[in-house]
């Protein structure tokens, strides 16, 4: 699962307990830019 790329790479990582503050920003902007 360590090769998923793209706004699913940190939603996956979210998902598994193991999110970055960077990754998380990015799911931000991503689920608020849809």
């Amino acid at each position: 699962m360590s090769t998923a790329t793209g706004p699913l790479g940190p939603l996956l990582r979210v998902v598994h307990g193991s999110p970055t503050d960077e990754e998380l920003a990015a799911l931000a902007a991503v689920l608020t830019a849809v």
